[in-house]
């Protein structure tokens, strides 16, 4: 079983993002690997100037470049893509294992990124060692989880590919389209006082918490208007969300000072149908900026915007996930982003499928079957055929 030396060496390189690190030794070992099996390779740093403006934790990307991994081999048309990312969100406290060892135990490999996606990786290079005519490439991306700076990138620097398939964990489901994001941050502003006499100023922290409970209360209100048309794995997932607090701050930083700052991000993740919805969550913020008698900056960090296709493509995908599986495989838009909008975009027929599940995305003791990585390649095996 190649696929789980593969497997296990990419789990032993952590690759969390932010701030991105080891994105050289992991793409050096990826670039190794499509070399063995036949392809031209090459490797494209991201500029820095590309990063200072796009990457939403600059600045902490400071010396940690970034690079996508780009293979080709064989020729003519169709040209059919295989895309995933090597970057994972990090860690965090509570594991059972080393996050960073692979440990396999009944059948599960765990690990950070096992499912979200590295596991994906593992079967795309051994499915990519197939014989086919026409042409194949592989692209193997950073940054997906902070909002897909490696395949924009890559897509504006190669001639579309026909199709693609991406590998976010999708088992035993395709996902024929996914929700946008909206990132950013609300930062409220209070007055600087000794702590010693906490009248004197005002407390940007506990005006902000208020300012923060309030923004959601009346958000999910207007969020449960909203739902998309097309199939979901659960009923939630049909409504837009919104998340606040994954990031927070508060200045001047001293528990001896009364805060004059307090921040903290959101994220809104948006339905196919939608577009980028900027003035909703401003008319909300002006809202209770005026409610509280509060001073507050809303600031937008980056956009991406949801996608569906549905096409002979996605057709002859979900035959081959039916074919092998033989469950009852579902074509669902996915309640996170991914990076098809980047190919859709550009006119390339996508649709995404990979081993593990969403629950065990980005969670404490994340894991992926073996045995869905070994159906996975006999599903990409299976569309390679039918496309080259």
């Amino acid at each position: 079983m190649e696929y789980l030396d593969i497997l296990k060496d990419l789990i032993e390189i952590p690759t969390y993002n932010p701030p991105g690190v080891n994105y050289w030794k992991i793409s050096n070992y990826l670039l190794s690997r499509l070399k063995e099996a036949g392809f031209d390779v090459s490797l494209m740093e991201i500029p820095e100037t590309e990063l200072n403006s796009k990457y939403v934790y600059s600045p902490l990307h400071k010396g940690n470049p970034r690079y996508v991994v780009l293979a080709r081999r064989g020729e003519g048309k169709p040209v059919l893509h295989f895309n995933a990312h090597y970057d994972t969100v990090p860690a965090g406290d509570g594991w059972e294992h080393d996050p960073f060892s692979a440990t396999v135990i009944d059948g599960k490999c765990f690990g950070r990124g096992t499912a979200d996606v590295k596991g994906g990786i593992s079967a795309i290079l051994e499915t990519v060692k197939t014989e086919f005519s026409g042409t194949l490439e592989v692209s193997f991306v950073p940054d997906e989880e902070s909002g897909g700076l490696g395949t924009s990138y890559l897509m504006e620097k190669i001639p579309p590919p026909d199709f693609a398939i991406l590998a976010e964990p999708s088992f035993p489901n395709l996902f024929i389209g996914h929700k946008g994001i909206l990132r950013g941050t609300i930062t409220v502003l209070g007055q600087q006082a000794h702590c010693s006499r906490p009248w004197l100023g005002l407390n940007a922290f506990t005006e902000g918490s208020k300012f923060a409970l309030l923004f959601l209360q009346k958000y999910e209100k207007i969020l449960r208007t909203k739902t998309t048309a097309y199939e979901t794995e659960v009923e939630k997932d049909k409504y837009p969300s919104i998340n606040i607090g994954g990031i927070t701050s508060s200045s001047p930083g001293n528990d001896g000072v009364v805060p004059s700052k307090f921040e903290f991000s959101f994220v809104r993740m948006t339905l196919p149908e939608e577009s980028e919805p900027k003035e909703e969550i401003v008319k909300i913020g002006d809202e209770i900026g005026k409610e509280l008698h509060l001073n507050y900056r809303l600031t937008f960090k980056s956009y991406s915007p949801g996608m569906v296709e549905i096409s002979p493509f996605t057709n002859l995908a979900y035959e081959c996930a039916k074919k092998v599986i033989n469950d009852n495989i579902r074509e669902l838009v996915a309640p996170l982003r991914y990076d098809g909008y980047f190919y859709r975009a550009k006119g390339t027929h996508t649709v995404n499928f990979g081993p593990g599940r969403l629950e065990n995305a980005h969670a404490v003791n994340e894991y992926v079957s073996l045995r869905e990585i070994e159906l996975s390649i006999l599903v990409y095996q299976c569309i390679m055929k039918k496309i080259l």
